[in-house]
């Protein structure tokens, strides 16, 4: 059997195992870049640099600082169990002090029973529209409770037994 030479016009493609990254320079196997979706081609930059650059463009979140209120730095120590400190006032309470919640990571309210008083007292009173405002949607609710609980006493009435 003779065998066949390709002709210059189609070159023979060997895929290399490595390739150079773009941005630090540094030939890497081909699994450090990452791959382009819905292609067989890679990045041409490897994938810290892409995390670099990516890391890099991100915005900075500067968050003023609250007034009245001390400036966080680093991360929160760990409270021992049975107590929370409040994240209004900046008390350190016992449990029993504050609202059980279970959308709450931990079960709680960040706020304690008193500060949330406080808060929706100014809140309730804050202005007569919110006042009327509340007034109004408590006296809907006392009726609706009302008319209900005439109903089941009626119908606790008319059941036989």
């Amino acid at each position: 059997m003779k065998r066949r030479r390709l002709p210059f016009c189609c070159p023979v493609i060997i895929y290399a195992q490595v390739r150079t990254c773009t941005d630090c320079g540094q030939t890497k196997p081909l699994e450090a870049f990452t791959a382009i979706q819905g292609t067989p081609y890679r990045h041409g930059r490897c994938k810290s640099c892409r995390a670099d650059r990516a890391r890099d463009a991100r915005p900075l979140r500067l968050v003023a600082p609250k007034p009245g209120k001390p400036v966080k730095s680093g991360p929160r120590p760990k409270e021992p169990s049975g107590v929370r400190t409040c994240s209004e006032c900046g008390e350190t309470k016992q449990l029993e002090a504050f609202l059980r919640i279970a959308s709450s990571q931990n079960g709680y309210y960040g706020r304690c029973r008193v500060c949330r008083a406080i808060r929706n007292k100014q809140r309730y009173y804050g202005s007569p529209e919110t006042l009327e405002v509340e007034r109004a949607r408590s006296r809907r609710n006392m009726r609706a409770l009302r008319l209900r609980r005439r109903l089941q006493d009626t119908a606790a009435l008319e059941r036989p037994q």
